[in-house]
């Protein structure tokens, strides 16, 4: 509970742009992710649809899922494949929401896509430390995390009984 509770200040949501019906399948729509370099990880991923398809004042969020790119094959409606999707399926490539809709959905949809996501924290380390064009290939938070790691194991004796304990509740803190 303490590890969402810490999170609720980096949960935002923003309206996704471009949102339009693609071309290569009838069922099938994409928008773009804005600003990619400030999100962390994305949580929920909404559809504005109305609430009846004549009434254009009402509109409620329908929760679009996400799935794995490789099983989106199973959602394209084609010549041989007609979906029966009940609730909009999404997958992301290329900083774009590629989404898929049932066509009992299809007369009810608004223009509008939310995103849920984490926003990424501010760094620790300043900027002015960097080195060179020495590329570190893991993310930030796995850095924190390798360097509190290595802080314990040079605090602490490898004999040490205790630096086992450490190591567990340190992933606890982190």
């Amino acid at each position: 509970m303490k590890g969402v509770a810490d999170l609720q200040s980096l949960i935002q949501r923003k309206e996704a742009p471009n949102f339009n019906k693609d071309n290569d399948y009838s069922n099938k729509y994409s928008c773009d992710i804005i600003d990619t370099g400030d999100i962390l990880y994305i949580t929920h991923i909404y559809l504005e649809v109305r609430v009846k398809p004549n009434d254009l004042t009402r509109y409620r969020l329908e929760e679009v899922h996400i799935i794995p790119q490789m099983y989106s094959y199973k959602f394209e409606e084609s010549s041989t494949n007609k979906p029966w999707i009940k609730h909009p399926v999404c997958y992301i490539a290329n900083d774009t929401i590629n989404m898929f809709i049932g066509e009992d959905m299809e007369n009810i949809v608004s223009n509008h896509v939310y995103i849920d996501y984490i926003m990424l924290p501010d760094l620790f380390v300043d900027k002015l430390f960097e080195t060179g064009d020495t590329t570190f290939i893991l993310s930030d938070t796995m850095c924190e995390e390798l360097i509190n790691l290595a802080i314990i194991f040079a605090c602490r004796t490898v004999g040490d009984p205790r630096i086992s304990t450490e190591m567990q509740t340190k992933s606890l803190e982190s």
